[in-house]
Formats: C-alpha cells, sequence, structure tokens
C-alpha cells in the first residue's frame, strides 16, 4: 500500500502540470488518466470519490432512476491518492454497484402497498436482504435518526441513507414508464437484429430465423 501511495503521489504531481494542488476531475484527470493507459470510467470514479472525500460536494447528478451522484470538480492530492488505492481493488467498486442497484429493488419488495415507506419489522428484512443484520433496538435507533416525522416508518430515501446513498423519492409511476420503454427498447433492438436486409420490416426468412432461436 505505502509504494502504491508514493506511485499515485507521483502520478499527481506529473497530472498537476499548472501546480495548483487540485485536478479538475471531468477536464484533465480522466483524460489524463486515460492517456496514461488507465481504463478508468466516470462512474467509477465517482463512486471511488464518494468514500472518500469529506468536504462538501459542488453539485449532484443523476446516477438512475432514483439515486443521486454527489459530485466534486477537482481533487486535492491526499484526495486523489485515496481515491486511486479504492480504484485499484475493483472489487470494492463493484461491491458499490451491485449495492446500488439492489437498493431499489429491496426496498420496493418489502414496500408492499407501494406507499413509499416501510415499517420497522420491514426494514429490519430489507436491512438483512442487502447483507446488514441488526438488532430490533438498532432498527428503532436506525428509525429514530431518519423518521423526521415520527410515524415509525422509513422512507426510500431515508433508507438509502442508511447504506450512504443520495436518493429521490420514489415515484412508481416512473418505474413503471422506465420498465415500459426499457421493454420497448429491448424489443426494437431485437427487431433491429433480425432485419437483416435493414428494410425496417421482417420477412418468412427472417421471421424463420427468429423462431429458430
Amino acid at each position: 500500500v505505502q509504494e502504491l501511495s508514493e506511485m499515485f503521489a507521483n502520478l499527481f504531481d506529473m497530472l498537476d502540470t499548472d501546480k495548483g494542488g487540485t485536478l479538475d476531475v471531468d477536464g484533465e484527470l480522466l483524460q489524463a488518466l486515460q492517456r496514461l493507459g488507465q481504463n478508468i470510467i466516470l462512474n467509477d470514479l465517482r463512486i471511488a470519490m464518494e468514500k472518500v472525500i469529506k468536504r462538501k460536494h459542488d453539485r449532484t447528478e443523476k446516477a438512475n432512476v432514483f439515486q443521486k451522484r454527489l459530485v466534486w470538480d477537482y481533487l486535492y492530492k491526499e484526495e486523489f491518492v485515496m481515491v486511486m488505492l479504492i480504484l485499484s481493488e475493483p472489487s470494492e467498486v463493484d461491491k458499490q454497484k451491485r449495492m446500488e442497484q439492489d437498493l431499489f429493488k429491496v426496498f420496493q419488495e418489502f414496500d408492499e402497498d407501494k406507499g413509499g415507506t416501510i415499517d420497522a419489522t420491514e426494514l429490519g428484512a430489507a436491512m438483512e436482504k442487502m447483507g446488514k443484520v441488526v438488532s430490533s433496538e438498532q432498527l428503532m435507533q436506525m428509525i429514530a435518526k431518519v423518521d423526521r416525522e415520527g410515524k415509525g416508518e422509513v422512507s426510500f430515501v431515508d433508507f438509502a441513507l442508511l447504506f450512504g446513498i443520495e436518493a429521490s423519492p420514489i415515484d412508481y409511476d416512473s418505474v413503471e414508464r422506465q420498465e415500459q420503454l426499457n421493454k420497448l427498447v429491448e424489443a426494437r433492438a431485437a427487431f433491429v437484429a433480425f432485419d437483416l436486409d435493414k428494410s425496417d420490416s421482417i420477412d418468412v426468412t427472417e421471421l424463420s430465423a427468429i423462431m429458430k432461436t
């Protein structure tokens, strides 16, 4: 780890061409890393930054339907080193991605009435499914911490915060629209794949090929 830290510190000094003590994330940093052969995508960089940076974020951006990603426009040297150490262990970033993907699915499973909240019992089951087993006392402490209205329930926004993730309130109508859109996109992709002559229609031969798959 020490050797890697020193290597990343030297890399920062090399990339910080104006010697300003910071690196612009969307511009010079990402482009410079890619030129050096570091295959790092912006989303992975953002995930690592959320784990490392303690100062106030500069803005937020939409990560998926209900999740917000905290965004910092620049990195200090110490932050850069810690971010690169995380990115050098892909399993850490992959674990975070899986958790983000599962978060809404798990909440939706236990929000049976689609009211946008879950109670203490449902929260306990949801936490366990996300890999965190907590006691009844810990559950009540969690709810007390995030339950702003004192109803003994947790919203999706609060549930996400328990995992250190910024989120937006659930709109199940948006979920349904997104699912329908995804199905249309998949259907269109399948149509294009079998429309071999690009005629925007499928003939008997092409249909036969579909039936054989």
